[in-house]
């Protein structure tokens, strides 16, 4: 370690180690709360905010959104390029208090008597920022730009205290201080296909109550999936799903007295592909660095199959016959939102969208980027449980509906032993660049859409934020070009679907049944009987429009549909050696029927007031969340807390469960609405 860290590490410790509340009470609750100001005149210090005769003023310079400059801020991101203008300025007409000459101190500092009690002055631009000063009449103004970084990786803010030293006309020496902070850079979240910002719930939770390092306004979770399946381009010109999550958070962190200008980003699998989009065709000046995990940076075999099967499902006389039109009527729900599917085209492999996010990578270099992702090192498992809809129907649809029956989910175990989550190739999740961090794991950990709950994810990705420098651990090149398609390296068969289907024989058939493993609600015991003409078969159901779990080949399977809950059906399809489609299903219950979410109790201790569809919370201090879920425990909004304390609740007649949540704990009311 040099000198010069050396010496900012003893700051910091110093600083905890003497006892200073703005840094040490972090872990409990880490919300930036400002000190009281100082004042002295002729030796006698006075305490508190402004007075008539003089005002210490400090509100945003420069920042992400130019609206909001001029607001007011006292703290700001560490990224050398936001400004706050600090001002201190003397209310009167006396001309005693022209300011001659001034000199700008900076101090950490807890305690009563600021300017007649023991300090360390500190003067490191890596700790303070720079500034430039300007003196006129009676005000003196400092520009104060952030630091390039923020220099410790265990806590979220520091506060330090401003100190200007005057020499007055008729008076003689004044003093002023008070504090400006330094944060963290925000964080921007954002998921993948066919999921929702609750997959990054967990790594959350991770900062918030376990690294403690982030408070909650220094992190926003981008939603798009109303707009999941839109093609690549609209979500980043047309939706603007990126952009609008970059101004939510300056705006999240501009109620917590922060300025912000650039911002770390973390993009798990398309999530990834969108932030990538968002810098090299909108904005490449305000990222502070970019994380990739698991993103498909050249595409995904998922994509191709489904592009496969969109055009296998439109031949002529195909789409008419019975089983298909059950297949996919089974799956409307999931297409729903949009039946051309297209963002899972744009995922093929050498798409027209993955070149073309290829083809601009030159306009991101400079930006600290690096890709993490996972490698399954174990396919054996006898539990499956749920996916995204994106990651198991492909492999559903090739497997019944390939030339060759069956092999459609062979495509996934070729790639597999070659590295991949199951969804993306190894290679694909490295994207070339030059600094990648591949995790392997088991099914549970490493599989694709899993990776965001996994404890080695969290702190890898925690590390990688926290970095102080990035040298050695990101890089400033960019990612790769596309690798030749696979046609040319022979490593896959190409993908051809059936064009012709039988009608079953009368002696073809499949048969499923479902009973509850050891009176358990969720995980369910799976059996197939078939004829002995099935040449493949395979059981599924649709949890979700979002979620999906199945198996294949197998007589006896074991499905984990934990975290849903009602009414479910399975289907089974089977596929004869003839060409002839089969189907049967059966119907089962998760959960205790009507039960909703379980172990919920209304917590004593919280008061509130409900008016129509207005929540009013009494009782509840400090930062905080309210989520509201249905009967079922799905999450139907999350709202950060507001001085108001009053909350719209969705217009839904029924119960409600409202989750409070803090850094501290989460409790949880029940309210029945009438609207």
């Amino acid at each position: 370690m040099d000198m010069k860290k050396a010496f900012i590490t003893w700051v910091f410790l110093a600083v905890v180690g003497s006892g200073m509340a703005q840094i040490a009470s972090q872990a409990s609750d880490n919300f930036p709360t400002e000190g009281n100001m100082f004042y002295m005149e002729n030796g006698k210090t006075t305490r508190g905010d402004s007075e008539v005769k003089w005002s210490f003023n400090s509100v945003v310079e420069h920042c992400f959104d130019k609206n909001k400059e001029g607001q007011e801020a006292w703290l700001m991101t560490a990224d050398g390029e936001t400004q706050l203008k600090v001002t201190f300025e003397y209310n009167t007409d006396d001309e005693r208090y022209k300011i001659e000459s001034s000199d700008v101190q900076f101090c950490f500092y807890e305690g009563n008597d600021l300017f007649h009690d023991n300090k360390e002055l500190i003067n490191d631009p890596e700790i303070i920022g720079t500034y430039k000063k300007t003196v006129s009449g009676k005000s003196v103004t400092l520009y104060m730009t952030a630091p390039q970084a923020f220099q410790d990786p265990t806590i979220s803010w520091y506060k330090f205290y401003v100190i200007l030293k005057m020499k007055l006309k008729g008076i003689g020496d004044a003093s002023v201080a008070r504090q400006i902070g330094v944060s963290r850079n925000g964080l921007f979240l954002l998921h993948g296909l066919n999921s929702s910002r609750e997959c990054f719930f967990p790594f959350r939770e991770y900062l918030l109550n376990t690294a403690q390092n982030y408070f909650v306004n220094q992190i926003y979770l981008g939603d798009y999936s109303s707009t999941n399946t839109s093609s690549f381009s609209d979500n980043t010109h047309v939706n603007r799903v990126v952009e609008k999550g970059l101004h939510q958070l300056c705006e999240n962190l501009l109620k917590a007295g922060i300025a912000s200008t650039k911002y770390d980003m973390i993009g798990h699998s398309m999530g990834g592909i969108l932030e990538r989009l968002y810098i090299q065709e909108i904005d490449e000046g305000h990222t502070n660095r970019l994380i990739t995990l698991n993103t498909p940076h050249f595409g995904s075999i998922l994509g191709n199959i489904f592009v496969e099967y969109d055009e296998f499902r439109k031949t002529p006389g195909v789409e008419y016959y019975r089983a298909i039109e059950l297949f996919n009527g089974l799956l409307n729900d999931a297409f729903s939102k949009d039946h051309s599917m297209q963002a899972v085209k744009d995922l093929a492999k050498n798409s027209p969208a993955i070149k073309k996010l290829a083809s601009k990578r030159n306009n991101i270099i400079g930006i600290p980027v690096c890709a993490v992702g996972s490698e399954i090192n174990d396919l054996t498992f006898k539990m499956v449980a749920k996916e995204s809809f994106y990651a198991i129907f492909p492999k559903i649809a090739s497997f019944l509906f390939d030339a060759k029956a069956g092999t459609g989910k062979a495509y996934l175990d070729k790639e597999a032993e070659k590295g991949s989550d199951y969804v993306v190739s190894v290679e694909s999740q490295k994207g070339g660049c030059e600094k990648t961090y591949i995790y392997k794991g088991d099914y549970s950990q490493a599989m694709h859409c899993k990776v965001t709950e996994w404890n080695i994810i969290h702190e890898e990705l925690n590390k990688l934020l926290t970095a102080t420098s990035y040298y050695g651990i990101f890089s400033s090149d960019s990612f790769g070009d596309v690798p030749a398609p696979a046609s040319t390296r022979a490593e896959e068969g190409d993908i051809e679907f059936v064009t012709r289907f039988e009608e079953p024989k009368p002696t073809s058939f499949i048969k499923i049944e479902a009973k509850k493993v050891n009176d358990q609600d969720y995980t369910h015991e799976i059996k197939l009987t078939n004829s002995d003409d099935m040449m493949a078969k395979v059981a599924f159901c649709l949890l979700s429009p979002d979620d999906m779990i199945a198996d294949y080949e197998k007589d006896v399977m074991y499905f984990d549909m934990s975290g849903f809950e009602g009414e479910k059906w399975i289907y089974a399809f089977g596929r004869t050696n003839y060409n002839a489609l089969v189907v049967d299903s059966v119907k089962v219950t998760l959960g205790e029927a009507g039960s909703g979410i379980k172990s919920v109790e209304n917590s004593s201790d919280l008061r509130y007031a409900l008016a129509g569809n207005i929540l009013t919370i009494k009782n509840v201090t400090g930062p905080y969340s309210v989520a509201v879920y249905n009967y079922a425990g799905q999450m139907l909004t999350e709202m950060n807390s507001n001085p108001s304390h009053t909350y719209a609740l969705p217009y839904r007649k029924g119960l409600l469960i409202i989750g409070i949540r803090s850094n501290k704990d989460e409790r949880f009311i029940k309210v029945v609405t009438k609207h």
